[in-house]
């Protein structure tokens, strides 16, 4: 199923911007061929879709994972709206597809202490209950296609189940 909805994601917006196609076609190329790809191009352009449109598309195609990094808050945020915007377009086609945006455990502790032992975190000795850990992880995957750290952090305070560990 994964394969086949590779296939099925299309460009989420009414239509691509100069170079958006051959930036997009150019990084397809170079993961079908296992080669780095290093880009440069200022802001505005399109680069976030370009890029991870044909990423997604291959980590699909391949059974793998999809991680896509970035230096700053704003990025984090247009890379999970570009992704909800492609599993929206994607439609029932993309039941199953999901991404978590994931933050520094500094700013997902919930006891601020970072003292990550079970002995020591009760929150993360509830994690390790799959009786606990469990549901919490199913209500974050049936909220939506796209989990971000805020929901995460909320989700794992109210179950009192560490949010870094969620």
């Amino acid at each position: 199923a994964r394969r086949a909805l590779a296939a099925t994601l299309r460009f989420p917006y009414d239509e691509a911007r100069p170079h958006q196609s051959e930036f997009s076609t150019r990084i397809a190329e170079a993961l079908d061929a296992s080669r780095p790809v290093l880009a440069t191009a200022p802001t505005g352009v399109g680069k976030t879709v370009a890029a991870l449109l044909p990423a997604l598309r291959h980590a699909l195609a391949n059974d793998a994972l999809l991680f896509f990094l970035t230096a700053k808050t704003t990025q984090q945020e247009l890379v999970g709206s570009t992704f909800y915007a492609v599993a929206r377009d994607a439609g029932t086609a993309a039941e199953g597809l999901a991404a978590v945006t994931l933050r520094a455990k500094r700013g997902m502790c919930s006891t601020g202490t970072l003292l990550c032992h079970p002995d020591r975190c009760r929150p993360l000795s509830r994690f390790l209950d799959t009786r606990t850990r469990a549901p919490v992880l199913d209500a974050l995957r049936a909220a939506g296609p796209r989990a971000d750290p805020d929901a995460v952090f909320a989700a794992g305070e109210e179950a009192s189940v560490c949010p870094y560990a969620l």
